[in-house]
């Protein structure tokens, strides 16, 4: 399965992406939400690992526009954020978000896969 590991600095998406791909997970680096957004459109993801924010937009945004796709299961793209903010810091700003994980920096490579199984898991049975 794929995974989507967005981040404008090269080096901590390869880094995560090392992690998903000693997981047996599939990954690909992009840049940008927008980035990310072509690509599950085009070519679908079983999951996004994105940062918080971004220099384009907010995660908010980018959750938004997944949950708008017509396609029903591109619309249920599990997104784990990445961030340096603590966990508690972050959801009591966004409260409203439709992250399915949250995985504060620095990351675990046990913390990453186990994430990942479970967005795996959601996309292939919906549960």
């Amino acid at each position: 399965m794929n995974a989507l590991v967005i981040n404008r600095d090269r080096a901590p998406a390869e880094a995560l992406a090392e992690i998903l791909a000693a997981g047996g997970f599939e990954p690909v680096c992009l840049a940008s939400y927008d980035d990310a957004l072509d690509h599950i459109l085009n070519k679908g993801a079983a999951m996004v690992f994105a940062p918080a924010f971004c220099e384009s937009s907010d995660i908010a945004i980018f959750i938004s526009k997944i949950r708008s796709f017509e396609d029903t299961a591109k619309s249920k793209t599990p997104v784990i954020c990445v961030s340096n903010v603590p966990m508690e810091n972050f959801f009591e700003n966004a409260c409203e978000l439709d992250v399915f994980g949250y995985i504060e920096k620095p990351v675990s490579a046990p913390e990453v896969i186990i994430v990942a199984r479970k967005a795996a898991y959601f996309m292939l049975t919906g549960v």
